[in-house]
């Protein structure tokens, strides 16, 4: 059987299909792989909700209509797709929760945000759903700097800290695409039956880790750039750019996710970003006329 090899955020795996996602980090073919994505027949009787078992060596991903994940010891990935279901609707699925899953188990720090670097180094966005991260990126991109992340990303907290870049794609809803003067028409959506899709980065994506010079918190109102240090600081990146707690919650890992995000802290500064809730301002000096960190 033909296997696909990558290595990406500082893990080799080895994979059953391609993840097209990951194309830049396509490697030969590993003589021991970090990880190991796998398929199996689909189970009735495999949880159909999501479960962590084994004190965390075990979770399974099981909220999918189409297919359930289960990921052991930060080593493997077993995909239970249903019948005649297609990879495209499942890997979304594995390079998010299921990856989110395995690196909790590595002992690895995720942030939920998205990534643009330049000359200096990178800068995450981070937010809840719908707080514009991919949409700012787009902004940004704009404005000649790359596009190292979006959605997941791996931090390695340090002097300096340091960001692993991602695929190469933005994720964005359809007003959000119509914002930035593009045709939804002309892009792949996410999920079918979905109203989001896959927006290109143009250029080749990193492939080395960035240092990490900067991490905004994004919110919506009039505009504002603030320094956000402390308890209070800590508090709202814990809150703000965590992928899945109910995984760290359920795995007893909260403690060290936080002492993770304070160390992160120790050496990367935390701002809250402020900017209006409207598209037209996307093209106005108020939002993204120029990085945010030019107001520091």
């Amino acid at each position: 059987m033909i296997r696909w090899h990558y290595r990406h955020a500082g893990l080799t795996v080895d994979s059953p299909v391609a993840i097209h996602d990951w194309a830049a980090f396509a490697i030969p073919a590993a003589a021991e792989a970090d990880v190991t994505v796998d398929l199996a027949a689909f189970d009735p009787a495999s949880p159909d909700t999501d479960r962590v078992e084994d004190e965390g060596r075990v979770i399974w991903i099981g909220g999918p209509a189409f297919a359930r994940f289960r990921v052991v010891a930060g080593r493997t990935i077993t995909v239970h797709p249903l019948p005649g279901v297609a990879p495209r609707q499942w890997l979304p699925f594995l390079l998010g929760s299921a990856w989110n899953a395995l690196c909790l188990q590595r002992g690895l720090l995720l942030l939920h945000a998205s990534v643009v670097g330049g000359p200096d180094g990178a800068y995450a966005f981070c937010g809840p759903s719908g707080a514009g991260k991919s949409t700012t990126a787009a902004r940004l991109m704009r404005r000649d700097l790359a596009l190292l992340s979006d959605d997941l990303c791996r931090v390695d907290p340090g002097q300096p800290a340091l960001v692993h870049p991602s695929a190469p794609r933005l994720r964005l809803w359809a007003d959000a695409v119509l914002a930035l003067g593009n045709d939804p028409a002309t892009l792949t959506r996410v999920l079918d039956g979905r109203d989001k899709y896959l927006l290109p980065a143009d250029g080749r994506a990193e492939i080395a880790p960035v240092p990490l010079r900067g991490i905004f918190l994004l919110e919506w109102g009039a505009h504002r750039v603030e320094r956000l240090t402390g308890l209070t600081g800590l508090s709202r990146l814990v809150r703000d750019a965590t992928f899945r707690p109910w995984m760290i919650d359920a795995m007893g890992l909260t403690a060290r996710h936080w002492e993770q995000c304070l160390a992160l802290l120790g050496s990367v500064p935390l701002y809250l970003f402020r900017r209006p809730h409207d598209p037209s301002s996307l093209h106005t000096a108020t939002d993204l006329d120029h990085p945010p960190w030019h107001d520091l």
